[in-house]
């Protein structure tokens, strides 16, 4: 599936000082968009209407505390994980700010990672799959992950097998693809009326769907999301 790339270089939607800038100036927001921590009276979180601007710059202070650096370094980070993935751009606003400090604690180890990635995924959208995925970049075993693509491709012969994880990395976790494969043949196969491989290529879904027990896969655990909880 053809994507747009973004642009290489993350600026913010909220100008966040660039990386020759001593440090945040947060006396150039305007009167509507300080911090809620600025306030001088007691605030709550229900009551803030948290704007993107207001997101970027909390989550620029958290990383650069947590890893103990200047924030102008913690642009120059963000910009290089934007370079090597532009569609992860598009989500600091939204991004868990602990993730986002663990993504730019070593942006060489993350493109070591990328590189082993691209290894075993030659024709995946990397910079979707990781954002769709930030624990590729930072601490799934590739070693396992190679295994399973190539389960994967023997098990779906004429599927795209590194373009469809790009949209659905989840299908990763799947310990037996042709386990999977079988149970969905038994539950929407319809007695082999119907082309599960066919189905799974609509549907890659259908996969998730019929895990059971110990197998459930917790595809949309919060811990890998970089989807702030509202």
């Amino acid at each position: 599936m053809a994507r747009k790339d973004e642009s290489a270089e993350w600026s913010g939607v909220g100008n966040l000082p660039s990386v020759t800038d001593e440090a945040t100036d947060t006396s150039q927001l305007g009167r509507d968009e300080r911090p809620p921590w600025e306030f001088s009276y007691q605030l709550s979180d229900r009551y803030v209407m948290w704007t993107d601007s207001m997101r970027e710059r909390f989550v620029l202070s958290f990383a650069a505390k947590t890893l103990h650096v200047p924030e102008a370094e913690i642009v120059v980070r963000i910009n290089r994980l934007a370079s090597m993935l532009p569609d992860l751009a598009t989500k600091i606003p939204s991004m868990k700010a602990d993730l986002l400090a663990e993504m730019c604690r070593d942006t060489d180890r993350i493109a070591e990672r990328l590189l082993q990635l691209k290894m075993s995924l030659p024709t995946t959208n990397l910079s979707v799959m990781v954002t769709n995925r930030p624990s590729l970049a930072l601490s799934d075993d590739l070693e396992l992950i190679a295994t399973r693509v190539e389960a994967m491709r023997r098990a779906l012969p004429g599927i795209k097998v590194d373009l469809m994880l790009a949209d659905f990395p989840a299908l990763l976790d799947l310990p037996d693809i042709q386990a999977a494969l079988d149970d969905v043949d038994r539950v929407f196969g319809q007695g082999g009326n119907r082309d599960v491989k066919e189905m799974i290529r609509g549907n890659p879904n259908l996969l998730l769907y019929t895990q059971r027990g110990d197998q459930l896969i917790p595809y949309d655990d919060p811990s890998d999301s970089c989807q702030d909880d509202d």
